[in-house]
């Protein structure tokens, strides 16, 4: 069980310098299961570092907990530390929901509701149940939103271009096929496609925001941008 560094007195003791620091060794290392934070790592350590201490959370399971449940908005990424949950989901029916397919969340393996920071609104599709002690950490799309205000530039661009290419294949995707889960061993090599400048980058370099907008007007998703976009586009405009 991952206990708060709140409660740990001795650690009261510490800089905030050190503290920083611990908060950043502690969980930097479950963030980087998801191949754009193992590369925001290399890139900038001092932003992770940031993400590290305001826009995270910690939320302790037990067995039987729901994590969440189908038709809840999202506003967190969520990482599990511990643990295991198993994740249902639900597909929509003409008079109820019917529960689908089922799968596995595996601690450092696996990452849940990656839409939730990149879009303005995203309902969880199904349910994530806790089948042991447990311990996730919440990434808080508002206050990620804060770190990114103070990126540089280039930085900035990175993390709008990733965005822009998560969307367009999220909006491409079958509703059927979505799942809040995202399986390391499967998903990885995909998200590395996203990612500007990465080995495995396919044809969608140069995804415009605007492009992406458009195709999405009539879809279920309608790809609105979180608040990040505003910040995507006031560092664009200093960038040129």
């Amino acid at each position: 069980k991952m206990m708060p560094l709140e409660t740990v007195g001795v650690l009261k003791l510490l800089s905030e310098q050190m503290m920083s620091e611990l908060q950043a060794a502690i969980n930097i290392p479950h963030m980087s299961v998801h191949p754009l934070f193992q590369q925001l790592r290399d890139k900038s350590s001092l932003v992770m570092h940031r993400i590290c201490n305001t826009a995270l959370g910690h939320k302790q399971l037990a067995p039987g907990d729901l994590l969440f449940m189908p038709g809840e908005q999202a506003s967190c990424m969520y990482f599990l530390t511990t643990g295991r949950l198993w994740y249902r989901r639900s597909l929509p029916d003409e008079n109820d929901e019917v529960e689908g397919k089922g799968e596995w969340v595996e601690a450092d393996e696996d990452w849940i509701t990656e839409p939730g920071i990149w879009l303005a609104e995203w309902e969880h599709l199904g349910s994530a149940t806790a089948t042991r002690p447990s311990s996730v950490i919440k990434l808080r799309s508002e206050h990620l939103y804060e770190v990114v205000r103070q990126c540089p530039p280039a930085l900035c661009k990175f993390l709008k271009e990733y965005a822009t290419r998560f969307l367009r294949w999220l909006d491409e995707t079958e509703f059927e096929d979505l799942s809040d889960i995202f399986q390391g061993d499967l998903n990885s090599d995909l998200i590395m496609g996203f990612i500007p400048n990465s080995d495995n980058t396919d044809n969608m370099a140069g995804v415009s925001e605007e492009s992406l907008k458009a195709a999405g007007e009539n879809n279920f998703l309608g790809n609105q941008f979180r608040r990040m976009s505003r910040v995507f586009g006031s560092k664009g405009e200093e960038e040129g």
